[in-house]
């Protein structure tokens, strides 16, 4: 209907039609085949697609939607029709029916030459036939591959090309032929195969032709020998065998043609043609030609056919000319003994091997020399036989050997010359047959032995006349010892010719000389001499005598100051300089000997060694002869200006004025020496030169400092640099020590010195007569000796002028071709200008300008003086001065100083060599620089003492390569700091023996500088005063007579001529100051207790004892620098420290070096061994010195046993002395010795070891013990008996730090007060460099005190500030580590009690701080750490430890406890207690006094009272302890008492029942034994060796101890001196440990378990002490955390009368303490605060409402609720306290208040006369209350979250709100305002007069009252910021801020009665 469609089921699908846009082929064959793939749009891939080319249907392949691929179809011939080709439609179509065009096709139908078609007929198809095949006909589909023999290397050819000659084509298509194979030949054309190489032959790869590559093909024939035609030129004559001479020649030379390592070429023989083939010129390149193949193009050559190799033959078909194992194509190896030429065919080649020849497989050669070959088939030559020689090949018999040779043996090739000595008279001689005849020799080659034929030369020959030959002398030179040549004839014999024996023609005539050998008698000549007739030789004149004439009977003595150097001289030579000879009878023969090092010369004839000039002190002559000391380099410079080039310095005279820069200001001027390498002096100065001496560069040796406005003599001030204007360091050291000329010293005429300096420079035309020109010295100068003044030490006086340089404008320097430029104002020559006129005319001898501009021809160039010219760089002239060392040095111009400055760190003396410049090594504490020398005067420039150690290091070149270290970190380095470590000091004071510098302790005011003042000892002003700048430039004159004391002036003494002595002031009042200070740093060492200076004298005074007694060695002899030993030679130290050191006697002090007794050596009167008992003095050698009981801490290294070192007995019976000296060597040990040398090397050798170790960081420090030992045996090595002047004690009456109290124990009523005298510098100590205790460096290189802080880590020492009680004497405390205040008072308060402590500050030395030097601590309820501690900060779970002392210290702190507490015992003989006063009883009564019967009492350590001191940092628990009891056991066999532990009983009994039930247990190691009865253990010693042997370790384990071997009695030793073991080191080892506690009363036997030390778990403690650590100091108010300091010049606020309250809100019991943080003020705390009378305390108690016994006061109270509803703050004051964790929390103890009106709270003890309230400063005037400090607000303020969950209110015992109040701080008190305050008046209950408010008969009342009470109060809160809530000064008019109670409130109220409440908070 058009309207309802049925769903038929099929789909239709539309599609675009196909577009066509390409095809790929338009063309192709008839036959098709031709792919094609078409390019559109819109193809299908489906089954219908279909492409049609005209008619005929193609299936089309789907490739994508846009190409298709179609093959055209093939269509009949007969379409074509009469054309060749046919143009048809391509169409295309996705379903077979509906068509597209897409083309046209075209259809070809023949094909062109050399193509084929496989497919479609088109042009496009068409296909070049490929290489290697060819197409010849038309409507081929396919190509012919080309046929073996053929190639075809193009494409598209219709034919192949025959294979070319040389290569094969072997395969079908071959494109390209290849190469003719090895073993092969390929001779023609289209060869398919090679041609087998022909026979004899071997063909390469590429072989071309049959043909050989032999020219000489007839080689090749069998037939064929090389033997036809050789050439034979053999001889016999060896001579012409191997040369060209004959053998006669040789003969007669004695010589052989060749040597014996001569190259053999020989010249004769049988020599043949020689068989190899001549080769073509194209052998490996043969010539051929094909028009179709082009040789050239492949690069390879063709080839012939190679002959065989000789020795081998080849097959045909031969491929190598190697052998190959297998296969017929290979070479052979021919047969040995026949002939295989080149191209051999057969294994016998030619034939045999001809006569002459022999042949090794087949190869033939002809004989070499030395052989023969016979016969034929030889294959190998036979050598000659002896007597036999051949030097020619090809030879088939050898030559016989000629007359006059042999041939000795086999293979020669030439014979062998007849030996020396021997006659070889016939041929054929294998060895000599007549030895030569005696009187004869016979050379080689001798042919008769007939010495008298003259028909040959080889013939013997007599013996030369001076020698004889005997029979086979084969020669007559001589040879001793050698038979086979001629002898000399004997010695004072003469021989003839022809002599045969060594006595010859008889002996040497009288007065003649017959040497060995003399064939005539002769005279003596000149330098020798004959004494006597048959002399056997002249006698030589020995060195240092000749002999001028011959026959001399003897020699004359060479003059001294000359040389005989050799033996035999007839002539002396005069001794050069550098160099002497002595006279000969002293010593000195020979030549002369270069003067040693240490010493030098310019001096002829130099006489002696002591001629030789000394080298100066300061200064080193390395080398033996030394001619040049110093240079003229050394020489001092002028001032050269310089000015500012780019920032750097330029020499002035290198810029014209055009380009001359800027100058140097002032300051950048002397700013350049901080740039200067010359770090260390002073290179640039500022200022003007000083004429006269003025170069004409403008420069000048005389230099004013001066600036612009203060010039003298220049135009303006200027830059110079000059780095020596003085000289040289070795310049300046000759100038001090040989001082002025020698004529200006002596009035004697200078000689002057040899001089070294080049001829033309000496000479005008030649040298003067007597020049040596081989030595170059002019023996004319200098010629002798000159003994020259000098100053070994440094003389003022002996002083002299230096010359100077200045600029020479004719001494042109030739090597530098420098320009320069004048100054205009100096240069007063004029002359030429180099730059104006260059040229040199040699006519004129100038300088010329050649364009004659500036001056006319034939005249030289000039300008005028006064201007400015350029001139060439000139060389220095050397004006001489007043010096000696002017002339040394100048004449060494251009040569380098053989002399060097001394190393610094180093001295040299005078005559230093290079051996001795390191002995001495510089004095510790002290800088050495390059030329020090040994002087210790400070006037000598250069003196070793000069310059002390920098601050801030340390110098010790003993301790430290470098010399000069940083210092280290905790230690300080003043100025002449030695070594921290060992706190020593440069000494400089002892060192130059000044007088102490408390000799004189007047105090004077010096002004200072500006307005400051100062009281200052003289000592210290002129110390001061010698580092004043203005003092370092002002010199003092003084003139004085010589006197004969004045050595060193002779010619002044002789002449009594006065001289001046000019002296720098400030090195004047430095030579009397002691610049280390080291005695101010001794007594500060002994104020803060780091040095006891009292301990050292008495153990220096012990050892000084026993060196007076037992010395058996002289004193070391000491450097001259450092005071050690040095390690070679001899020290010299009592020459240059003079008068600093006695010897014990002059046998020992000159033992020590013999050549010191003239020179400063000082002894005494020998040895001392009793020493007097004095009572008011104790030195070195008087008074008894007090052992460790008289003084336990200033004698703790003096046993008792000494007896005060009075006298020393020698109780040695042989050998060295030994007086068995007793002292206390270390803390561990107390050792004897025997004498002062054993106690010498011991104690050396350990401080040694000690000191590297601290160095190391191993140890701390060094016993102290070692340490004064140590030092005092350096202190006597170094002074000797000058000790007895620098220390000893002096009874005084005084007390002071220099003073200790000596009691003896053994005297009664024996004690007196004694004081340091003399001086402290000898004193050394360990730790007076080290920073005091308690404090620490912030890094290294601290130079004074100043750089330790505290570092507020530890306690170093703690006086309680509670007074004690009227009647108790104080005790002062120990400051030693772990040492704990037991003996001090403590506060103790009931609540509501306020202790009122006032402490007197204001007399506390000002340079003592609060906080940074010391503290108030306040301590509740437990004991601080001992002093030193130094806890470690706990974070809250770690427990609370510290981290010094160690752990094993604090254990010995514990045991010195345990030494110094006991308690007393008292056991019956069983072990059981009995009590202590029937024992005492019952002991008193008995004859013995300690033990009656069967009691015993004793002391025994008191471990109850050390544990509860705070010896520990942490918790520590502790098992039960029970002191060790000792028994007895009295053995019935050997009557000896066995005493032991009597824990042993209890070990034994535990062991004994382990024993019983393990016999009893049937165990396996005790099967077979009947080991148990009755529940015990059987006693068989079998069954107990078992136990013992396996089992007893499990008893081990189980109880932890190793039972006793047999059953003890247990019996008590009855011994209260063994019991005790006073002398025990460590007590608490003799304390067993129990696992549980049991009663004292109990006996030993008991059972109870011993502690196992494995197995701690088991024992249960029964004490566990309180770490230390956890006691911490109670927060006190912000006054004492801060410091303010105030106007009267103290760092902080509290030098005056500091108040501190506290108030208990519970019963307390707290330390107060000051306690001191810095070491060094350890003698003014224990001085300021150790007296009684520095603070006073006053408890105030609620007295007014107390009820009998209970305080009862008022109380305020605070409303939650309130606070609420108003929205207020809470107060600023309430009782806040921080708790374990650092938090917040309510105190609950009590507070702490600092008033600030001390008047208010003492007005009681004021009114009583017991304080002074009121402070003054320095001027006198009082000190007002100063505003209260306001604690931080974050500290007391609190939220609404204080209040807590429990409570709502809270009572407080004083008034909120208000804090800061004078009198109480931040918490007034209502008991203590309305009782204690000075405005109330207080009325006793008794007193007080009531009345009635209506009564009519009204009185008044009289009761307390408070009238005019005002409190001054200062706001904690900040008033001028805002706040969340208000503030209660900000509430509301009428608001409750607390309310009163009415009644007073009883403690009991007030307190807690349990856990749950709260103070406060009870009601």
């Amino acid at each position: 209907n058009g309207q309802d469609y049925t769903w038929s089921g099929f789909k239709f699908l539309y599609q675009n039609d196909i577009q066509v846009m390409k095809l790929s082929r338009a063309s192709g064959p008839s036959h098709g085949g031709t792919p094609v793939f078409i390019s559109g749009s819109s193809f299908v891939n489906s089954t219908e697609l279909t492409c049609k080319f005209g008619e005929e249907t193609a299936r089309a392949i789907f490739l994508t939607r846009e190409a298709i691929l179609c093959t055209s179809p093939p269509i009949p011939t007969h379409s074509f029709h009469t054309s060749q080709e046919m143009i048809v439609i391509i169409y295309v179509s996705n379903n077979a029916v509906d068509y597209s065009v897409g083309g046209h096709f075209k259809y070809s139908h023949s094909l062109p030459s050399g193509t084929y078609q496989p497919g479609a007929e088109e042009v496009d198809t068409l296909l070049r036939c490929p290489r290697g095949t060819y197409c010849s006909s038309y409507s081929l589909r396919n190509f012919t591959l080309c046929t073996p023999g053929t190639y075809q290397p193009l494409v598209g050819q219709s034919q192949c090309i025959l294979c070319p000659i040389g290569y094969v084509c072997s395969e079908f298509g071959m494109a390209v032929p290849r190469i003719c194979p090895a073993g092969y030949v390929c001779d023609d054309t289209g060869m398919y195969k090679g041609k087998p190489c022909p026979a004899g032959h071997w063909c390469d790869k590429g072989t071309a032709t049959v043909s050989s590559s032999c020219l000489n093909h007839g080689i090749l024939d069998a037939s064929y020998s090389s033997l036809d035609t050789c050439f034979d030129n053999s001889t016999d004559d060896f001579g012409l065998q191997a040369s060209y001479l004959p053998a006669q020649i040789w003969a007669e030379r004695h010589l052989m043609p060749l040597d014996s390592d001569s190259t053999i070429q020989p010249i004769r023989g049988k020599f043949c043609l020689e068989e190899s083939c001549l080769k073509y010129e194209d052998e490996n390149d043969l010539g051929v030609f094909d028009k179709s193949f082009d040789y050239s193009s492949t690069g390879f050559a063709l080839r012939r056919p190679h002959p065989c190799p000789q020795g081998v033959y080849c097959h045909p078909g031969t491929p190598t000319n190697m052998t190959i194992s297998a296969g017929r194509a290979s070479l052979f190896q021919c047969r040995d003994g026949v002939h295989c030429p080149e191209g051999s065919v057969y294994p016998n080649g030619i034939g045999s091997c001809k006569r002459g020849h022999y042949c090794r497989f087949g190869t033939r050669k002809p004989c070499p020399v030395g052989t023969y070959c016979p016969n034929e088939y030889t294959f190998e030559p036979l050598p000659c036989e002896p007597g036999t020689f051949n030097l020619m090949i090809g030879q088939a018999e050898c030559s016989v050997c000629p007359v006059g040779y042999m041939c000795p043996s086999y293979g020669l090739r030439d014979p062998v010359i007849c030996p020396p000595g021997m006659v070889c008279s016939r041929k054929g001689l294998a060895s000599p047959n007549i030895r030569c005849p005696a009187g004869f020799y016979c050379p080689t080659g001798t042919q008769t032995s007939d010495p008298f034929r003259n028909d040959t030369t080889l013939r013997p020959y007599a013996c030369t006349p001076g020698t004889y030959c005997l029979a086979g002398t084969g020669s007559n030179e001589v040879i001793e010892g050698e038979v086979s040549h001629a002898q000399f004839c004997a010695k004072g014999f003469f021989c003839e010719a022809a002599s045969v024996s060594a006595k010859g023609s008889g002996p040497c005539p009288p007065g003649f000389i017959c040497e060995k050998g003399t064939a005539n008698p002769r005279p003596t000549p000149k330098g020798f001499f004959a004494e006597h007739s048959g002399t056997i030789e002249a006698t030589a004149c020995l060195p240092g005598f000749y002999a001028p004439t011959i026959e001399n009977k003897d020699c004359y003595p060479c003059p001294p100051g000359s040389s005989c150097s050799l033996e035999g001289l007839f002539e002396a030579e005069e001794c050069p300089p550098g160099t002497y000879r002595s006279d000969p009878e002293i010593g000195g023969f020979g030549s002369c000997i270069p003067c040693p090092q240490g010493t030098w010369s310019k001096n002829w004839q130099l006489r002696e060694k002591g001629e030789c000039t000394r080298c100066p002190t300061g200064v080193v002559c390395p080398l033996d002869g030394m001619t040049a000391p110093c240079s003229f380099d050394d020489l001092p410079q002028p001032f050269e200006p310089v000015v500012n080039f780019k920032g750097m310095p330029a020499f002035e005279y290198e810029f014209p004025i055009e380009t001359m820069p800027q100058p140097f200001t002032l300051d950048e001027c002397l700013a350049l020496n901080s740039k200067s390498k010359h770090t260390d002096k002073q290179e640039f100065y500022y200022g003007e030169l000083v004429p006269p001496y003025i170069d004409i560069l403008g420069r000048g040796p005389h230099f004013r400092e001066s600036d612009d406005l203060s010039i003298k003599y220049q135009s303006t001030a200027k830059c110079y640099r000059n780095a020596q204007p003085d000289g040289s360091l070795l310049y300046m050291r000759m100038a001090d020590y040989y001082g002025p000329q020698y004529d200006i010293q002596t009035g004697f005429f200078h000689q002057g010195y040899g001089s070294s300096l080049l001829l033309n420079q000496m000479y005008a035309v030649s040298p003067p007569k007597g020049f040596d020109i081989r030595l170059t010295y002019y023996r004319g100068k200098g010629n002798g000796f000159i003994d020259l003044p000098k100053s070994r030490r440094f003389e003022p006086a002996f002083n002299c002028t230096k010359g100077f340089k200045l600029f020479n404008s004719t001494l042109v320097r030739h090597d530098v071709k420098r320009v320069v430029y004048t100054h205009p104002l100096h240069d007063y020559e004029g002359g030429y200008d180099i730059e104006k006129c260059p040229t040199f005319d040699p006519q004129l001898n100038c300088y010329i300008d050649v364009t004659f501009e500036l001056h006319p021809p034939g005249e030289c160039c000039n300008v005028e003086k006064f201007r400015q010219r350029a001139i060439l760089l000139a060389a220095d002239q050397f004006y001489h001065g007043t010096c000696e060392s002017d002339k040394i040095c100048a004449e060494g111009r251009s040569s380098e100083p053989e002399a060097k400055p001394c190393d610094d760190s180093f001295i040299c003396d005078e005559g230093t060599s290079l051996e001795n410049s390191l002995k001495y090594p510089c004095p510790a504490g002290f800088i050495c620089g390059f030329g020090t020398t040994p002087d210790t005067k400070l006037e000598a420039p250069s003196g070793q003492l000069s310059h002390l150690c920098d601050e801030g290091r340390y110098c010790n070149r003993m301790i430290s390569e470098v010399g000069n270290e940083v210092c280290p970190r905790n230690y300080i380095c003043p100025t002449g700091t030695a070594d921290p470590f060992e706190g020593r000091l440069a000494n400089d004071g002892l060192l130059r023996m000044l007088p102490s510098p408390f000799s004189d302790e007047s105090i004077h005011l010096h002004y200072l500088h500006g307005e400051n003042f100062g009281f200052y000892c003289d000592h210290e002003m002129k110390c001061a005063a010698s580092t004043k700048p203005s003092l370092k430039k002002r010199f003092q004159t003084s003139w004085k007579l010589p006197d004969e004391t004045d050595s060193i002036l002779e010619y002044l003494t002789r002449q009594q001529k006065p001289f001046s002595i000019s002296m720098n002031e400030a090195t004047q009042l430095e030579a009397t100051c002691e610049r280390d200070k080291k005695s101010h740093f001794i007594q500060q060492a002994i104020n803060r207790n780091d040095c006891n200076c009292h301990s050292k004298f008495l153990i220096l005074a012990a050892i000084y004892r026993l060196w007076k007694c037992t010395s058996i060695n002289p004193l070391d002899d000491l450097g001259l620098g450092e005071p050690t030993v040095p390690s070679m030679g001899n020290g010299k130290r009592d020459f240059w420290y003079s008068d600093s050191r006695v010897h014990l006697d002059r046998q020992s002090a000159t033992a020590m070096d013999p050549s010191m007794e003239p020179f400063g050596l000082n002894w005494g009167e020998g040895k001392v061994c009793k020493f007097l008992p004095s009572n008011n003095k104790i030195s070195l050698t008087q008074g008894r010195i007090p052992h460790s009981r008289d003084s336990p801490i200033h004698a703790r290294g003096i046993p008792s046993e000494s007896k005060g070192y009075l006298e020393f007995e020698d109780v040695a019976e042989t050998g060295n002395v030994d007086v068995r000296f007793p002292i206390r060597f270390t803390w561990q040990s107390f050792l004897v010795f025997a004498n002062y040398f054993e106690l010498k090397t011991s104690a050396v050798d350990e401080f040694k070891r000690e000191r590297d170790a601290v160095a190391a960081g191993k140890r701390s420090n060094i016993d102290p013990f070692v340490f004064d030992i140590f030092k005092s045996i350096q202190l006597i090595e170094q002074y000797g008996e000058k000790l007895e002047q620098f220390a000893y004690l002096e009874a005084t009456n005084t007390s002071s730090s220099l003073s200790i109290e000596l009691s003896y124990v053994d005297a009664k009523n024996s004690s007196a007060l004694y004081a340091l005298a003399g001086r402290l510098d000898w004193c050394e100590c360990e730790n007076i460099l080290k920073c005091p205790n308690g404090t620490a460096t912030s890094g290294v290189g601290a130079k004074g005190m100043n750089d330790c802080v505290s570092t507020n880590e530890e306690v170093i020492h703690r006086i309680s500030l509670i007074p004690p009680p009227p009647d108790e004497i104080a005790k002062p405390m120990s400051t030693g580590e772990g040492s704990i205040d037991t003996d001090s008072s403590r506060l103790v308060l009931k609540p509501f009690e306020t202790g009122i402590l006032t402490v007197d500050l204001s007399m506390l030395p000002n340079n003592i701080t609060y906080n940074d030097h010391y503290r108030i601590s306040i301590y509740d309820g437990c004991q601080p750490c001992p002093l030193r501690y130094k806890c470690n900060a706990s974070n809250g779970h770690q427990p609370k430890t510290c981290f010094n002392p160690p752990l094993e210290r604090q254990y010995e702190f514990l045991n010195g406890c345990l030494k110094k507490n006991r308690k007393m015992v008292c056991l019956r003989d069983d072990g059981t207690h009995e009590d202590i006063q029937k024992c005492s009883s019952r002991t008193n009564n008995s004859s013995s006094a300690r033990s009656s019967g069967s009691l015993l009492l004793f002391s025994e350590p008191d471990l109850e009272k050390c544990l509860s001191r705070p010896y520990f940092c942490s918790d520590t628990e502790w098992n039960y302890r029970t002191y060790r009891r000792l028994c007895q056991e009295n053995s019935a066999i050997s009557g000896e008492t066995e005493i032991y532990d009597c824990s042993l009983v209890h070990r034994w009994n535990t062991y004994a029942h382990w024993k019983n039930n393990v016999c009893c247990s049937e165990i396996s190691e005790l099967r077979g034994f009947d080991s148990c009865r009755k529940n015990e253990c059987l006693d068989d010693p079998r069954i107990e060796d078992i136990i013992r042997g396996k089992l007893i370790n499990v008893f081990e384990r189980e109880y932890g101890f190793i039972p006793p071997i047999r059953k003890p009695s247990g019996k008590l030793l009855m011994n209260a001196t063994l019991q005790e073991a006073l002398d025990h080191e460590s007590p608490l080892d003799l304390f067993h440990e129990w696992r549980e506690q049991f009663p004292e009363s109990s006996k030993l036997m008991q059972e109870v378990k011993l502690h196992h030390p494995k197995k701690p778990h088991l024992s249960h403690p029964y004490k566990i002490t309180s770490g230390c650590c956890n006691c911490k100091r109670h927060a006190i108010p912000t006054f004492f955390e801060t410091n303010n300091p105030i106007s009267s010049g103290y760092p902080d606020n509290k030098h005056g009368h500091v108040q501190i309250t506290v108030t208990a809100i519970a019963s307390i019991k707290l330390y107060v303490a000051v306690e001191l943080l810095h070491g060094a003020y350890y003698l003014d705390f224990e001085k300021y605060f150790g007296s009684r009378d520095k603070s006073t305390l006053r408890i105030h108690a609620p007295q007014k409402f107390s009820e009998h016994s209970e305080h009862a006061t008022w109380l305020t109270v605070l409303d939650k609720s309130a606070f609420e509803k108003r929205g207020l703050e809470l107060p600023l004051n309430l009782p806040v306290g921080i708790n374990e964790g650092g938090n917040k929390d309510i105190e609950d103890r009590f507070f702490v208040n600092i008033p600030r009106n001390k008047t208010i709270a003492n007005h009681i003890l004021a009114k009583e006369n017991f304080l002074e309230v009121i402070d003054y400063d320095d001027d006198g005037r009082s000190w007002l209350p100063l505003p209260a400090i306001r604690d931080p607000i974050e500290s007391i303020r609190l939220n609404e979250e204080w209040w807590g969950q429990k409570h709502d209110f809270i009572a407080l015992p004083y008034i909120p709100f208000f804090s800061n109040c004078d009198g109480y701080d931040s918490h007034v008190f209502l008991g203590r305002l309305l009782e204690d305050h000075p405005d109330c008046l207080s009325v006793p209950l008794n007193k007080v007069e009531s009345t009635n408010e209506f009564s009519f008969t009204r009185k008044e009342p009289y009761s307390d009252r408070c009238q005019d009470l005002i409190l001054q109060c200062t706001y904690e809160e900040e008033i001028r910021g805002s706040s969340e809530k208000f503030r209660w000064f900000e509430a509301s008019s009428g608001s409750k801020l607390f309310h009163i109670t009415r009644d007073a409130v009883t403690i009991a109220a007030f307190v807690p009665s349990n856990e749950v409440e709260d103070w406060g908070r009870t009601m």
